[in-house]
C-alpha cells in the first residue's frame, strides 16, 4: 500500500466513525423502527445495528445509528441528548473508538469552511436543487447547491444535502435562522457543512455512502457505493 493509499485508508476510516451514533438507554420494547423514525431527521441513516442477546432472544438496549453524513451524526448529538422513547431518555454519545478520528474531522471543517458550507437535512422530497437555492438566497449568494441523490426508483434525493455561499457570512444566519424551519411540512436541520471534497463528482444510479473524498478500494460491498472524488 502506498502512503497515498494508506491516507485515503485512514481517512475512510475516520469519516466512517464520525457517522457512528452510540444509542444507550433503548426499551426492550423498542427496536430499529422507532430508533430510525427518531433518528432519520438528521439524515438518511444506513442501518440502525443492534445486539442481541441470543439467549433471551432481544436486543441488549443499545445500538449504533450509522448515517451517510458525519454532519447527520453531528447534529443527531446536539438535539437527541434528551429524546425520550416510551418512557425512557436515550444516552446519546460517540463510539469508544471515535476519539481516533478527531483528527480527520478538523480537517474535513477546515476545507468546508473555504467552501462557506452548510449541511441541510429533512428536505421534502418533493424540493429540488432550484427550490434550496431560492430559499436560502436570502441569506447571500448561493454558488452552489448539491442534494444526494436517490437509488434508482427511489426518489430524486436522499432527503439531505450541502449549500454553498459565496461569503463565510451567510453561514451562521442561514444556520440559526434555518434549522427546524418548516419547510414543506419537514422541519429542516441545518448545521456547519464539513464535507471534504469541493467539487464532487456523483452517481444517481448508486445510493450515498459517506465518503468523503475517497474510495475504499479494500472492502468487497465498493461497487455499492457512490464515490465523491477530487477534482
Amino acid at each position: 500500500m502506498t502512503p497515498e493509499q494508506h491516507e485515503r485508508a485512514q481517512r475512510l476510516k475516520a469519516v466512517q466513525l464520525l457517522g457512528r451514533v452510540y444509542v444507550g438507554g433503548i426499551p426492550f420494547d423498542a427496536g430499529e423502527q422507532e430508533i430510525a423514525e427518531a433518528f432519520r431527521p438528521f439524515g438518511a441513516i444506513q442501518q440502525c445495528a443492534f445486539t442481541y442477546d441470543q439467549a433471551l432472544n432481544k436486543h441488549k438496549g443499545f445500538c449504533f445509528v450509522e448515517y451517510d453524513a458525519p454532519e447527520a451524526a453531528l447534529l443527531a448529538l446536539e438535539q437527541m441528548t434528551s429524546y425520550n422513547i416510551k418512557g425512557r431518555t436515550l444516552k446519546i454519545g460517540r463510539p469508544n473508538n471515535a476519539p481516533q478520528a478527531l483528527p480527520y474531522l478538523e480537517t474535513l471543517a477546515a476545507k468546508a469552511a473555504e467552501a462557506h458550507r452548510i449541511y441541510v437535512s429533512s428536505i421534502h422530497p418533493d424540493l429540488g436543487e432550484l427550490e434550496i437555492k431560492s430559499v436560502f438566497e436570502s441569506f447571500g449568494p448561493v454558488t452552489r447547491v448539491i442534494l444526494a441523490p436517490g437509488a434508482e426508483g427511489k426518489g430524486n434525493h436522499r432527503g439531505y444535502g450541502w449549500v454553498d455561499f459565496e461569503e463565510q457570512k451567510s453561514v451562521p444566519d442561514a444556520i440559526k435562522s434555518m434549522n427546524l424551519f418548516d419547510l414543506g411540512g419537514q422541519f429542516l436541520r441545518v448545521s456547519i457543512g464539513i464535507r471534504f471534497d469541493t467539487r464532487p463528482r456523483m452517481s444517481p444510479s448508486r445510493p450515498l455512502a459517506f465518503l468523503y473524498g475517497v474510495w475504499d478500494t479494500s472492502s468487497s460491498c465498493a461497487a455499492c457505493f457512490i464515490f465523491f472524488t477530487l477534482v
